[in-house]
């Protein structure tokens, strides 16, 4: 005796493979050198100085080692962009405090979204900062995000502004690292900052050497 299974079962199980097959998203791994490795051996890389970025490029979740000491300098055209960008900022001087520092947040993350501070932990320790940072008389702090997703928790003592066309996100953080991270841009173009984690005593080496340079 034959048994039959309904067209439509027969359908559902079908898409169910597939979808089993073929729905899982591909991930890409690459080391410092471009070099594609599995991903055991990207986290086996990972020490105190390097960090994993993450993004997702037409379908495919690609994974890169990377130095988390950032540096370098802008193209003029380009840091004419950023500075106008920044010059859009109600009450920001550039004359007054002509060097950059944008503290970045690329959206919601394990990182960014756990730990026992509250947001009100977070805005007192960000006003500290602030003050440091003001004695120094030659910076400005900017608080940019690319997703807002989970940006309540950093909203205490401080306001952010959307990336509108991700210019700083292409220009320093092209993936996805955890926390936030943060550069400090000087005005010739030269610039230094710390991908995932960087805190304010960080920030504020970096805003010293590059007072120094003049």
């Amino acid at each position: 005796m034959k048994t039959f299974i309904p067209a439509t079962i027969v359908l559902l199980l079908l898409t169910a493979a597939l979808t089993s097959t073929y729905g899982q998203q591909k991930t890409v791994c690459y080391d410092l050198d471009g070099n594609v490795v599995s991903e055991k051996q990207l986290k086996s890389l990972v020490t105190d100085g390097l960090i994993i970025g993450e993004r997702e490029l037409d379908g495919v979740m690609e994974k890169r080692l990377t130095q988390r000491d950032i540096s370098g300098q802008l193209e003029p055209e380009v840091y004419t962009q950023i500075r106008n960008r920044i010059a859009e900022i109600p009450g920001y001087n550039l004359d007054k405090k002509p060097i950059i520092v944008i503290g970045y947040y690329p959206g919601e993350d394990p990182c960014n979204s756990t730990g026992i501070a509250t947001r009100e932990d977070i805005g007192i320790n960000h006003v500290a900062y602030l003050k440091q940072l003001n004695r120094l008389k030659v910076a400005g702090h900017y608080n940019i995000y690319k997703n807002d997703s989970g940006l309540k928790r950093y909203s205490a003592s401080r306001k952010w502004y959307e990336d509108k066309d991700g210019l700083m996100e292409r220009t320093f953080f092209p993936y996805h690292y955890p926390c936030g991270s943060y550069v400090v841009i000087a005005p010739d173009g030269t610039y230094r900052g710390y991908l995932a984690e960087g805190h304010g005593g960080q920030i504020l080496e970096d805003v010293e050497i590059l007072k120094k340079r003049g």
